[in-house]
């Protein structure tokens, strides 16, 4: 926890960590509090899922 909030302090805008799921692959972390966070620029795409693996409640 400690070494998690010493990367926010830091001011780094994103950082990446390893994926759970793929161990080939990395997951990226962006930084909320980071000083240059409004210079982030995204895109929201429509993600279909498999119905299969969406469990009904």
């Amino acid at each position: 926890m400690q070494y998690g909030t010493e990367l926010l302090q830091s001011g780094t805008l994103v950082f990446a960590v390893p994926s759970v799921v793929d161990s080939s692959s990395l997951n990226y972390v962006i930084n909320p509090i980071s000083p240059q966070f409004d210079l982030i620029e995204y895109r929201v795409y429509f993600l279909p899922l498999e119905k299969r693996l969406i469990r009904s409640v």
